[in-house]
């Protein structure tokens, strides 16, 4: 779905592809990465699929993860460097473009090949179904993204720190400028808004790894104090650390997984098979300033041409 939604979006910077390009075998090679002051998580996705006309189109993959601790993480959190193949995905996707508004439903589905002691799975199969829709005015693209999921999705914005599963809602609203050919400006919000019992799965805090810890109190942020065992081990002054800062495995109520924030971006689309972004994100729950940074290879245009 997010290299669906990427692929919308560097359309609109870029020249129009030939017929050719809609039909036929994808091979698509993306590497996501965010940097907060927990550390650096990346991101490399490798996706082949098969589009059978521009309507119809299915996608698998299977990522790998690289988390590398900050210093001041490793010592606070006693944080360290995991390495690692994610959960294998499986899309199909269902285009309808329209002069008066595009629409792009898609149903994502993983399955628990990752390790749950380093946080990149939670041992059981996911899904994602996810609706996004656009419309370009002249140079101006907004665009909304709202589905329904078990788990939080890592996005080319933000790397989770923490894995989940438990049901969800989410939404992300933006827009898209072209300033000049292959180079546009993007900014969006999201907001993440759980319901029923929530697993988290730290990709950063190894403590504790056996038996889940039931954490009934929300992990929003508040003033650091009265936290109990976490007071302390949050990353920064005058926040709340999230239940993954402070052990491997929560499980708890609703609230230990909401989150809300925005992003702001520069993609440049050099050409129809290379993009790459460049910005900055704000967990206003979790208080995580981050600078993300992607890059995406359409392997088969390459073939092809």
């Amino acid at each position: 779905m997010r290299i669906a939604a990427l692929a919308l979006a560097a359309a609109a910077t870029s020249a129009a592809q030939s017929a050719a390009e809609h039909t036929g075998f994808t091979f698509y090679e993306r590497l996501d990465g965010t940097h907060n002051q927990l550390g650096l998580f990346t991101r490399l996705d490798s996706t082949v699929g098969y589009n059978f006309n521009t309507h119809f189109g299915i996608d698998a993959g299977l990522p790998v993860y690289f988390v590398r601790p900050s210093d001041s993480a490793s010592g606070t959190l006693g944080m360290s460097s995991v390495n690692g193949i994610g959960n294998a995905h499986f899309t199909g996707r269902l285009s309808f473009p329209n002069p008066s508004l595009d629409y792009v439903t898609s149903f994502t589905v993983t399955a628990p090949t990752g390790s749950e002691s380093k946080g990149l799975s939670t041992g059981h199969v996911t899904y994602d179904w996810n609706n996004h829709f656009d419309h370009t005015f002249g140079r101006l693209m907004p665009y909304a993204d709202v589905g329904l999921a078990n788990e939080i999705s890592d996005t080319p914005f933000f790397v989770r720190p923490f894995i989940s599963h438990g049901f969800v809602a989410h939404l992300e609203g933006g827009a898209l400028v072209r300033i000049v050919n292959h180079l546009s400006l993007g900014g969006s919000g999201y907001a993440i808004e759980p319901s029923g019992e929530q697993t988290i799965i730290s990709r950063i805090n190894d403590s504790s790894p056996a038996p889940a810890t039931t954490t009934p109190t929300p992990a929003t942020p508040a003033p650091s104090q009265g936290m109990g065992q976490g007071q302390g081990r949050g990353m920064g002054q005058g926040r709340t650390p999230g239940v993954f800062e402070v052990v491997h495995k929560t499980v708890g109520t609703a609230d230990i997984a909401r989150d809300r924030g925005a992003s702001a971006w520069v993609m440049v689309t050099p050409s129809p098979t290379v993009d790459f972004e460049i910005g900055y994100s704000r967990s206003t729950t979790y208080r995580l300033d981050t600078v993300f940074f992607g890059i995406g290879f359409n392997l088969a245009s390459w073939i092809r041409r």
